[in-house]
């Protein structure tokens, strides 16, 4: 099984959509992009639900270092995910896709998945896992 099908089982699985366009910015649950300060350095906001998208906190939206971001979405999808707010549909997750490769977002899926693939292995059926990719998953993880 590549990188790539297991990122997408995992996303599927988590009921996220990512997505890198701006198009879709209204329609974001989550939103992760840079901004840069009046100094010329640049921050890294993250924003979840109405209030905080149009006007992100300071104190809570912000993040001076990239390394806890991917961490961070991980979280604001469990609480999504755990939530009834939107009972069912995807979340949608707006990330620049620069950020997306510079925070290795990817990386933070697969950790999830080492931590998590019983969750995936029971779900097997509404991923549309084949036999094949059960067992590979059982042995490998």
């Amino acid at each position: 099984m590549t990188e790539s099908k297991k990122i997408e089982m995992i996303k599927s699985h988590l009921n996220m959509n990512v997505t890198h366009d701006t198009n879709l910015w209204d329609f974001a649950d989550l939103k992760v992009y840079t901004e840069t300060t009046a100094d010329d350095y640049e921050v890294f906001v993250i924003t979840s639900g109405t209030s905080h998208t149009e006007n992100p906190s300071i104190t809570e939206d912000v993040y001076y270092y990239d390394n806890d971001l991917a961490e961070t979405i991980m979280e604001e999808v469990d609480a999504f995910e755990q939530s009834e707010y939107k009972d069912g549909e995807a979340m949608v997750i707006y990330i620049e896709e620069e950020l997306y490769d510079d925070i290795s977002m990817n990386d933070a899926l697969m950790s999830w998945l080492e931590d998590n693939v019983e969750d995936i292995i029971d779900n097997s059926e509404e991923l549309s896992l084949t036999d094949d990719e059960v067992t590979y998953l059982e042995e490998t993880y």
